[in-house]
């Protein structure tokens, strides 16, 4: 794994992966194989509104990145629920 990418929650994700050259298994991370029957729609919303917030107040709330700020919150929030 090369190139690693630091996500705006601070967690350093590789941006490639090459499974077949490196003879990689992924594993699903345990604590999102039943997640999804834990929380409700309005929760995830919820936390991604939170997380999105957060996103915004990092970059001093400038305008026009609000679009931006949920979608990566989205992102980042279903990576861990879904």
């Amino acid at each position: 794994m090369t190139n690693d990418k630091e996500l705006a929650s601070g967690i350093t994700s590789p941006t490639i992966i090459n499974i077949e050259k490196d003879n990689m298994q992924l594993p699903m991370p345990e604590h999102t194989h039943n997640s999804i029957d834990k929380i409700s729609e309005e929760q995830r919303k919820e936390m991604i509104a939170i997380y999105a917030y957060f996103l915004a107040e990092q970059r001093g709330f400038t305008t026009g990145y609000e679009v931006c700020d949920w979608l990566t919150a989205e992102a980042e929030i279903n990576m861990y629920i879904i």
